[in-house]
């Protein structure tokens, strides 16, 4: 080397290694980018979770039910509606407490003899008073209503019905269920009892003779069925399998029973209208037997035995026979409500036997007195009460559906 350059390179040298010194020194305060000089996975790992940091996380959606594929009964859906049709068959009692009718009250004529005031000569005392007179020389002899009027006068019938079931799934085993029936299933009125009412009538007019047209004595007015039943009831259900297109169960429950509609009534008019002396004697005899409860609503309990068919997982056929168990309230009740005309002018006549039948038609007149045919009104006097257990079963079909 030269020696003149000497002194000119080694000034360069040291230029340069000032200058990197400095810029050293620097680099040492700079800030330094984050992931400079890192892998590309690295930056995308570090980019995603900060992202998660920043930015919350949505909320879940709500789960959707669940599809059901198979071939049964659908277990997502736990409710069931169902219209059905069938039959009741009614297995009554016919047993019971009879009552005895209303008695009379005992008075004298104005002819002195013993007489009674009754509400009605066709049952009870006023029957026998009627007999006993006609013994004595009146005419004939009324057939009383007596024999009927303890015992039951009408039975339930059978029918069709119609109803409505609403039901839901309590697990795999049980359901509950309320039930709504109504059936056309009237009380009707015995062939025995419509005998013995038309032989009364008949005789009434051979004791009191119209001595006026019509020449008929009584008349009748029957309405021998009537009425109809809803039944609303809760039960659990059973179930004796609990896979397959087809379920057997067995039902327990219980809820009431409502009557709907008028009772059976056999009404009998009877009247007389005689002239003893110069004034018409008339006055009428009107009694009315019903058949029926005495409260329209009464309990039941229910036993019965089914099976569903479901020939989808939503839509199947259901097959139920229950026995619907309630009390027999089927009763008789007896009306009676006696009239005499006014006429003027005001008599009483007595047919002076013993025992005697007195008219009247105006007691208030002077000498005058009551008429044996006015006693106070009967106003549906229980003369039977029905006792024991009455069963009545509703075998039905029907469709359901599942939702």
């Amino acid at each position: 080397m030269s020696p003149r350059l000497r002194p000119t390179n080694l000034s360069t040298l040291l230029c340069v290694l000032a200058m990197s010194a400095v810029a050293f020194a620097q680099s040492e305060w700079k800030e330094i980018p984050v992931g400079y000089n890192m892998p590309k996975s690295v930056m995308a790992d570090a980019s995603l979770s900060s992202m998660e940091m920043a930015v919350p996380a949505p909320t879940p959606a709500k789960a959707a039910t669940k599809k059901y594929y198979g071939q049964e009964r659908d277990p997502n859906h736990k409710w069931e509606v169902e219209f059905h049709g069938g039959g009741m068959f009614t297995l009554g009692s016919s047993q019971g407490q009879g009552y005895l009718a209303p008695t009379g009250a005992p008075f004298v004529t104005v002819n002195g003899t013993p007489s009674m005031i009754v509400s009605s000569f066709l049952f009870g005392d006023g029957a026998n008073l009627a007999n006993n007179a006609a013994a004595a020389g009146i005419g004939g002899q009324i057939s009383p209503l007596d024999p009927i009027l303890d015992q039951s006068l009408g039975t339930r019938n059978s029918g069709p019905t119609l109803g409505l079931r609403l039901s839901r799934d309590l697990g795999s085993h049980f359901s509950g269920e309320f039930n709504f029936d109504w059936s056309n299933t009237p009380v009707e009125i015995r062939d025995s009892s419509l005998l013995q009412i038309e032989a009364t009538r008949a005789s009434f007019g051979t004791v009191f003779p119209l001595s006026t047209p019509p020449s008929e004595g009584a008349i009748s007015s029957i309405k021998r069925s009537s009425g109809s039943q809803l039944f609303y009831t809760g039960v659990l259900n059973a179930n004796l399998v609990t896979e397959g297109k087809v379920i057997p169960y067995l039902s327990f429950g219980g809820g009431a029973v409502t009557d709907i509609g008028p009772k059976p009534h056999a009404g009998i008019f009877a009247q007389y209208s005689f002239t003893p002396l110069a004034t018409l004697m008339q006055g009428t005899d009107l009694v009315n037997l019903e058949a029926g409860s005495k409260n329209r609503t009464n309990w039941v309990a229910v036993l019965g035995i089914g099976m569903k068919y479901y020939a989808t997982p939503r839509w199947g056929l259901r097959f139920d026979l229950r026995d619907n168990v309630t009390s027999n309230s089927l009763d008789t009740f007896l009306s009676a409500n006696p009239s005499a005309n006014s006429i003027s002018p005001g008599e009483t006549f007595s047919f002076g036997i013993t025992p005697d039948i007195q008219v009247s038609n105006d007691p208030s007149a002077p000498g005058g007195g009551p008429s044996s045919l006015s006693g106070p009104a009967i106003n549906r006097v229980r003369t039977f009460k029905g006792n024991g257990i009455t069963n009545q079963l509703n075998f039905s079909a029907g469709v359901l559906y599942r939702f």
